[in-house]
């Protein structure tokens, strides 16, 4: 009897200490990451971004490759709608088959919105766009559309 009651106080400690191991407590929400890709004759570009907040996009990929021995650079920007801003545009002149990649960030503040985020490739000669093409639009989750 005194063996199956220590066996009883046994089980019952260490089912307390797993039972809270087996639920988690609620955590963060995951980060919100959006996707974009274009791909030309002339350049193929993408990018991923995290959403910070209705006017912050806190991580920014950019990659952009010249896939034309034209003597022509090519660049990728990223662009936003909402608030007006002018993004710099990311350069690659080293020639049909070489490719750049960057990390950066967009804050406008907390009186400004990013509805939307894309990214734009262009072929260049010299600072002068040939033509340019944009990628589909990320929507922004914390903005309601």
């Amino acid at each position: 009897m005194r063996l199956k009651r220590l066996l009883f106080v046994a089980a019952s400690a260490v089912a307390t200490l797993l039972i809270p191991m087996g639920t988690t407590p609620a955590s963060a929400a995951p980060p919100k990451i959006a996707y974009s890709d274009i791909s030309m004759n002339y350049a193929s570009g993408r990018s991923k971004v995290e959403w910070g907040g209705t006017a912050k996009l806190t991580h920014v990929y950019l990659y952009v490759k010249d896939n034309l021995a034209d003597g022509h650079s090519v660049t990728v920007r990223l662009v936003t709608q909402g608030a007006p801003h002018d993004w710099p545009l990311h350069r690659v002149a080293t020639g049909a088959g070489t490719y750049g990649e960057w990390l950066t960030y967009a804050d406008l503040g907390s009186s400004s919105i990013i509805s939307y985020a894309w990214i734009e490739i262009c072929q260049m000669e010299g600072n002068v766009k040939l033509k340019c093409n944009p990628s589909k639009p990320m929507a922004n989750p914390y903005v309601v559309h």
